[in-house]
């Protein structure tokens, strides 16, 4: 093979077909491990980072503290964005298991019995590009 053809070969095993989504259902989102996909939300910064919204799910932007100026204005004034980027999942939220009686702790509490690993677990976009599709 001459160089080219390498050069070609590489080129086109490496681009990665784009799943277009709809839902963000929790449920759906073990089938989209390891895709890139595009997604249709509202930016939205939280104290865990840069989350796109949609209207039955989230996902966090991997990497990212909060959106760019100007991308979100408070509570659920956010930008109408089109996200693309890798699905990954992270076992990093702060879950606390609340017992009755002790005082507060910092995180999130969820109930005794609940798997901590699981309650813990939450979906990211990697390598994540974004554009405004309505201002």
């Amino acid at each position: 093979m001459n160089k080219l053809t390498i050069l070609l070969l590489i080129v086109l095993t490496s681009c990665a077909t784009i799943t277009k989504v709809n839902s963000l259902a929790d449920s759906k989102m073990n089938e989209l491990l390891g895709k890139k996909i595009e997604i249709l939300g509202t930016a939205v910064n939280t104290k865990l980072g840069a989350m796109l919204v949609t209207e039955d799910g989230s996902i966090w932007i991997n990497g990212k503290q909060e959106w760019p100026r100007g991308y979100y204005y408070g509570d659920d004034n956010g930008k109408k964005l089109k996200v693309t980027g890798t699905v990954i999942k992270k076992y990093d939220l702060p879950v606390v298991i609340q017992k009755e009686g002790e005082l507060p702790k910092s995180g999130i509490p969820v109930p005794e019995g609940t798997d901590i690993k699981e309650a813990s677990r939450r979906y990211l976009l990697k390598n994540a590009k974004w554009k405004i599709t309505v201002d």
